[in-house]
C-alpha cells in the first residue's frame, strides 16, 4: 500500500484490485489510447491478515475462512492524505523529468 507505482498503456479499472470495480477508462470505452498511473492506496483485511502470517512463519492460512465474513473490510494508512499528496508529486516530478529536458532545479522552479 503506497509503496508501488503501477503505470499502463491499455488503461484502468479503477478499484478493480478490490472488488470495486467502476467503469473502466480504456481504449475501448473512450476511444483513444490511455496511459494509467495508479498507486493502490487500500488492501482488503484478509489479504493482509494472510500475507502478515506467511511472513511471520506460521501455517499457510485458509483464505476461504478468512474470506468468509459477508462486510468486507479494507485497510488503508492512517496518514494516507498526506502520503496520496507526496505520491501525486513523486509521480510528477517523475512524469515532468521524464518527458521535459529539465533539471530538478527548472522543474522546482516551474511548480512553485
Amino acid at each position: 500500500v503506497c509503496c508501488t507505482v503501477q503505470f499502463s498503456d491499455t488503461g484502468i479499472i479503477p478499484g478493480s484490485g478490490v472488488g470495486n470495480h467502476r467503469s473502466a477508462l480504456n481504449l475501448e470505452t473512450l476511444g483513444v489510447p490511455v496511459l494509467a498511473v495508479g498507486v493502490p492506496t487500500v488492501v482488503d483485511a484478509a489479504t493482509l491478515a494472510a500475507d502478515l502470517l506467511e511472513e511471520s512463519g506460521l501455517p499457510e492460512p485458509d483464505m476461504e475462512t478468512l474470506r468468509s465474513r459477508p462486510e468486507n473490510l479494507m485497510v488503508t494508512p492512517r496518514d494516507i492524505d498526506q502520503q496520496v499528496r507526496d505520491l501525486g508529486k513523486v509521480i510528477g516530478y517523475g512524469i515532468n523529468w521524464a518527458l521535459q529536458d529539465l533539471e530538478i532545479e527548472e522543474i522546482n522552479a516551474l511548480l512553485s
